[in-house]
């Protein structure tokens, strides 16, 4: 079986964020989100690979490359304009040879093992094909999914609160049939102007197609702002820990009397000083943290340094950021973004 992720978008609530680093690349646990899922996908058997690109494609492409690092064969797509999920979609037409194939947003975060066990509940049913659900509160605010004997039954789009007995909204991997590509070639576009998927869905539910539905398990994260990126980050910490996975480069000079209290990433070259690190922080490569500076749920992208006596938490510094002695960058309800003053 063949995958597709879509990594297209340009990041627009990630306020500003995605104009230094793309959205797809954004470092999870020092990881780039997009080569996480790759791994995913790898990891479920699947080798083959079309990413559909579009903003800041090349960044995307140089770090990706032909996907041989990865033990994998990754191809591209270019999305010229954001014209919906749908759209992409379409761009995979002849990548996906008349077969079934997964699908996924570039932008969705969730436990490792997801991919497999669902490639497993679709071999294992008569089912046509597969959407992924994860409960959450509030579902009314987005694409509530019904569901009956397992099976996707309708996507509803912002009911009224109350009127929709369902917690479940779409997780955004998909198990699809090649008539999916007849089904988005056959839409409008929506009230955005947009094609969507989700409308490509609803009409083969129309047309009788079974749709298995897949409930993620552990952790599920939708990277759309700065709050999701450092939640999804410290759940992959969490994870990658949890496997015995080293988080510390070999190459990272830290002070011995440093302390780094629970899950905390150091990348390659850079400096750690007398600080207090952690929990649930990620220090990118070449980044410098000194004497007395207290950081805590937060992460440092590449070339970043926080001066002495500073305290990072609940944060996001962007790269080649300098946070300035005795500041703090502190908001668990509207995390700070500290960007670089000239845009890339």
């Amino acid at each position: 079986m063949r995958g597709i992720v879509l990594a297209a978008g340009k990041g627009t609530r990630m306020q500003g964020l995605s104009d230094f680093v793309p959205k797809p690349l954004l470092p999870l646990a020092n990881i780039p989100a997009l080569v996480r899922s790759l791994q995913n996908l790898r990891a479920a058997g699947i080798k083959d690979v079309l990413v559909v690109i579009g903003h800041n494609a090349t960044s995307i492409q140089n770090t990706i490359g032909d996907g041989s690092c990865l033990d994998m064969r990754v191809e591209y797509a270019v999305q010229e304009e954001q014209c919906g999920t749908g759209d992409a979609v379409m761009l995979a037409q002849s990548f996906a040879s008349g077969q079934a194939f997964v699908a996924m947003y570039g932008d969705v975060v969730f436990g490792r093992d997801n991919i497999v066990s669902l490639l497993s509940s679709f071999r294992e049913s008569s089912a046509d094909a597969v959407m992924t659900v994860y409960p959450v509160r509030e579902a009314w605010r987005g694409g509530v999914v019904l569901v009956e004997r397992n099976e996707v039954v309708a996507i509803i789009e912002k009911p009224k609160p109350g009127t929709v007995d369902s917690d479940l909204i779409n997780a955004g991997v998909y198990v699809f049939p090649p008539e999916i590509f007849d089904a988005l070639g056959g839409l409008e576009p929506s009230e955005r102007g947009e094609i969507e998927l989700t409308d490509g869905v609803r009409k083969l539910l129309e047309r009788g197609c079974r749709f298995l539905s897949h409930q993620m398990s552990g952790f599920w994260e939708n990277l759309t702002d700065p709050a999701s990126y450092l939640a999804a980050n410290s759940r992959v910490l969490q994870e990658r820990a949890a496997l015995k996975e080293s988080l510390i480069h070999a190459k990272a000079d830290i002070d011995r009397d440093a302390t780094l209290a629970g899950t905390v990433a150091v990348g390659e070259g850079c400096e750690i000083g007398k600080a207090t690190v952690g929990p649930s922080v990620s220090i990118g490569n070449r980044c410098k943290v000194e004497d007395g500076a207290e950081l805590s749920n937060c992460i440092l992208l590449e070339g970043s340094r926080v001066a002495t006596c500073t305290v990072v938490k609940d944060a996001v510094i962007g790269p080649g950021v300098e946070v300035r002695e005795n500041t703090q960058a502190s908001n668990p309800s509207d995390p700070p973004l500290l960007l670089p003053r000239k845009r890339a």
